[in-house]
């Protein structure tokens, strides 16, 4: 009975996978997942991965790893090429301020 939940597991994370692949990445004007080949490479082989995992108990803890590490660096991939929010006029290094606190 568990090793079927698993298989359920695995074959929704794949189906997760497969509709985050329609699904846009932004609000803004951003290239699909479908532009970026390295990404879309990395995310098939995922689905693949968790697909092999539901039916082949042997290759469960193998291929999950495999393809929870593929999902991390396509999401820090994804992280890198986010804009960097501007700091504020005036702003220089790190500061300090707490609530109530005067500032000179």
């Amino acid at each position: 009975m568990i090793s079927r939940w698993r298989a359920i597991g695995f074959l929704l994370a794949a189906l997760g996978l497969v509709l985050a692949l329609l699904l846009p990445l932004s609000s803004e004007a951003t290239p699909a997942l479908t532009a970026r080949g390295a990404l879309l490479a990395a995310i098939i082989a995922e689905v693949v991965l968790f697909a092999l995992a539901a039916p082949f108990p042997r290759l469960e803890t193998v291929a999950g790893l495999i393809a929870a590490v593929l999902g991390c660096a396509a999401t820090l991939i994804l992280l890198k090429d986010l804009p960097s929010p501007a700091p504020p006029p005036g702003a220089t290094g790190f500061s300090c301020s707490r609530p109530g606190s005067a500032r000179p």
